[in-house]
């Protein structure tokens, strides 16, 4: 039985390295493409799956889904798909393009995953509800639900915090627990919604801590009385970042699961994001490395 639902997008990635992104009505040469599977919520439940948590996914995809090598792979590695509705559209699809510094531009359609499926979903014996990017908007019922069964609620708005109105990001935080943004998503949360960091602990009193991912930076741990620096996992040979994030916050869900405390889980979480980097896309098999980034995240 799933231990961990994961509410989002299930997607098909386009990964283009190339030799600069370009200005604004500009071009640029693409030195490298390739196809592989994506998808916010599917990256995290496949990261999770990974080290040997049970997840499942609740979302919506297209008929090209369905029968897919991209469905063989969730499901093989023991994602639970039940959840997963299919539309009448092409699944989402996003374009990744990256350049040598790590520096990234995504274009996003959303195809089938414009909204989610409206039923109650099987919530019994799950102890984490995460929340990733995707149809915002179709969250509230599964908010309200998974609240009712008592589960910790883990939010991730990701990229859709810059093009979706601020209330409907805020509307949704009196049910979260835990809270994963990056550097710039807080910034732009807070100065948008007028309120401090302080604020929003204050008006959110069940949120219990504000991860802010900061890259090469690490990442800080804002509990409603102190901030902890948790330092980032030197990478010496970085492909690409896609998928990155998403494996920050399945490291992080998945340590908790295990029982571990909130800066140990931070410190955990940063490995597992950097074990990610070193491959081209969000999902590669890191299963077999536990006990190398468990080891690197504590010295």
């Amino acid at each position: 039985m799933a231990k961990l639902v994961v509410v989002g997008n299930i997607a098909f990635d386009t990964i283009c390295r190339v030799s600069a992104l370009p200005e604004k009505n500009t071009g640029t040469l693409i030195e490298e493409v390739s196809e592989l599977g994506g998808g916010c919520a599917a990256n995290v439940a496949w990261t999770a799956s990974q080290l040997g948590i049970e997840a499942a996914l609740l979302s919506r995809v297209g008929c090209d889904f369905k029968g897919s090598d991209y469905e063989k792979k969730l499901a093989g590695a023991g994602i639970d798909l039940s959840r997963v509705a299919t539309g009448s559209r092409l699944t989402a699809h996003s374009y990744m393009f990256s350049d040598k510094e790590g520096n990234q531009q995504i274009y996003y359609s959303p195809g089938s995953c414009d909204k989610l499926p409206f039923f109650r979903p099987k919530l019994k014996g799950v102890k984490i509800a995460h929340f990733a990017a995707g149809p915002i908007g179709d969250y509230m019922p599964f908010f309200e639900a998974a609240k009712k069964a008592k589960c910790v609620i883990s939010f991730d708005p990701g990229q859709e915090i810059f093009h979706r109105g601020i209330s409907e990001i805020t509307a949704c935080l009196p049910y979260v627990n835990y809270l994963f943004l990056n550097h710039r998503e807080l910034l732009h949360l807070l100065k948008k919604g007028k309120k401090s960091l302080g604020k929003l602990f204050e008006e959110n009193p069940d949120l219990e801590f504000v991860c802010e991912s900061r890259g090469k930076e690490g990442a800080f741990l804002h509990e409603r009385k102190k901030s902890v620096a948790l330092p980032a996992v030197k990478v010496d040979c970085a492909v690409e970042p896609t998928g990155a994030g998403d494996a920050h916050r399945a490291g992080f869900l998945a340590a908790i699961l295990r029982g571990s405390s909130l800066e140990d889980a931070g410190r955990f979480a940063s490995g597992v994001a950097a074990e990610v980097v070193k491959k081209q896309g969000a999902q590669g098999e890191i299963g077999h490395n536990i006990s190398a980034i468990l080891m690197r995240c504590t010295n």
